[in-house]
């Protein structure tokens, strides 16, 4: 994803491609939320390229124009009341939202609009 930040007049602005990867996993629950155990790994750069069927896709910031570099690593414990949007704010705007879902014994295929209001 293509990031910026800019000074306050917007006169000025230095771009990046960042990119987020991670895990999350659910260590305990109960009646009303999980709590969940988030691994992020965040990742901000000139470029970024990528494969896709076998066809390489690059993209990267223009030599005239300030990139943006950095990365951090995330590893936190949060507590998400199910139905509920968990928000984890990264530099640049990035956003990372968590939904937990509680799952009725009587339920095949979890009913996914839950998680979708955010």
């Amino acid at each position: 994803m293509e990031v910026r930040a800019c000074n306050q007049s917007r006169t000025a602005c230095s771009l990046g491609f960042g990119v987020v990867d991670g895990s999350a996993e659910i260590i305990s629950s109960s009646p009303t939320a999980a709590t969940v155990a988030i691994d992020l790994n965040y990742q901000v750069g000139r470029s970024y390229s990528h494969i896709l069927n076998g066809q390489e896709f690059r993209q990267e910031v223009p030599a005239d124009i300030q990139a943006l570099q950095g990365s951090q690593q995330i590893s936190k414990r949060i507590e998400v009341a199910y139905g509920e949007v968990a928000h984890i704010q990264l530099p640049y705007g990035v956003d990372v939202a968590v939904c937990a879902q509680k799952q009725n014994a009587s339920e095949i295929v979890l009913d996914r609009s839950v998680c979708q209001a955010f």
